[in-house]
């Protein structure tokens, strides 16, 4: 027999507005409705729906402006071209945001081999599995979630909160680059390569095995960053995150 899942309320709430989102029912720059209205139409209490309203703006489907409400950000596959003028425009920030990450990853990785549970490295691997399974459906929403997903399992594994509060930072300011780079990949068998020996490392509790590991990921990410600043012409190779 299956596991009995135990869905909450807000999960339930930010299923129902994501699919709307990924409907057409709310188009890119479109407003959702109001709290109070969105109360009403799902019958849930207003403490319910700002959670679901903070679930959908990390995982990238929304972003709140301050003053005018929640507006649905725009998670459709770009053209190279799209891609790379945005990145041009970002490239000081990512690169400031790539020497932070370096530096709290390596240490994520390594505390994790050290500090976490066998049921969280069972975790790891599940959202392993879920990348894989969207990127054969070449979900790129799905993908550039599944990822953020799972450099954050590696902070929960690390078991420091100062680091987790930290990664949340920095995650909300990668978002939009996850999802851009993985939006003109030719494949994505680099990620799943890398993220392999990430979570191999961990299975087997070798911490400069992890850090070298991670290390290589996020040079890969950089290169591939650089090439994409470079190549007008969309020879970007393969993207990794």
């Amino acid at each position: 027999m299956n596991t009995i899942q135990h869905i909450s309320v807000t999960t339930q709430i930010a299923e129902s507005v994501k699919n709307s989102i990924l409907d057409g029912q709310f188009p890119a720059g479109s407003k959702l409705p109001t709290e109070a209205k969105l109360c009403e139409l799902l019958g849930v209490s207003r403490s319910s729906v700002r959670e679901a309203i903070r679930e959908l703006q990390a995982q990238g489907y929304i972003a709140l402006q301050a003053g005018k409400g929640a507006f649905v950000c725009d998670n459709q596959k770009h053209d190279y071209e799209t891609v790379r003028k945005w990145f041009i425009e970002s490239a000081p920030k990512l690169e400031d945001f790539s020497e932070i990450r370096e530096a709290l990853e390596t240490l994520s990785v390594r505390l994790a081999a050290q500090r976490g549970t066998n049921a969280e490295l069972e975790e790891l691997y599940h959202i392993h599995r879920d990348f894989i399974a969207a990127a054969q459906e070449n979900d790129i929403a799905k993908m550039a979630d599944d990822d953020e997903r799972f450099h954050a399992q590696i902070v929960t594994m690390a078991h420091n909160s100062l680091l987790k509060k930290l990664n949340m930072l920095l995650s909300a300011e990668l978002k939009r680059y996850r999802f851009m780079a993985i939006s003109v990949k030719k494949t994505s068998e680099n990620t799943i390569r890398e993220h392999e020996r990430i979570y191999d490392s961990l299975k087997i509790r070798e911490q400069r095995v992890a850090v070298s590991a991670m290390l290589e990921h996020l040079a890969m990410s950089a290169a591939e960053m650089k090439q994409i600043l470079e190549s007008p012409d969309g020879e970007n190779g393969n993207q990794t995150n």
